[in-house]
């Protein structure tokens, strides 16, 4: 007990080319194959939504133009109701008639202005996350 001594040994093993450490690496690279996969997959999915909302917003743009028209159209026609009313030529529930195509005009140009609006942000959100992938 006069000259005490300590000694401490590790073993450290990787079992290389053993079916274990083959067999991990077999599963990893599966993993990986597979988030590809599931990677590609979403950009699919993201670029079917992505021409989904372009072809509605081209839709929708058409549709505005259609509803200027139509507002544009109103307008006009009850310009001429009243002034044939003014005359004494018309009838005031025609004014009347055509004023509520006016103002029904005027609100499926706002509806349909709220659902462009809507594809809209629709588009910018699906372009965000095509770009950061």
């Amino acid at each position: 007990m006069d000259k005490p001594n300590y000694s401490i040994g590790l073993q450290f093993e990787i079992p290389l080319g053993k079916r274990s450490s083959e067999s991990k690496i077999k599963q990893t690279n599966l993993k990986v194959k597979n988030l590809k996969n599931q990677l590609d997959n979403l950009k699919r999915n993201l670029s079917s939504n992505l021409s989904k909302v372009i072809t509605q917003l081209n839709l929708f743009d058409e549709i505005l133009k259609k509803n200027i028209q139509q507002i544009n159209t109103s307008v006009q026609k009850t310009i001429e109701e009243s002034k044939l009313y003014d005359n004494g030529r018309g009838q005031l529930t025609f004014v009347i008639l055509s004023r509520d195509e006016e103002q029904a005009a005027k609100l499926s140009y706002a509806a349909n202005a709220v659902l462009y609006q809507k594809l809209l942000i629709q588009y910018y959100s699906l372009t965000d996350q095509l770009i950061s992938m």
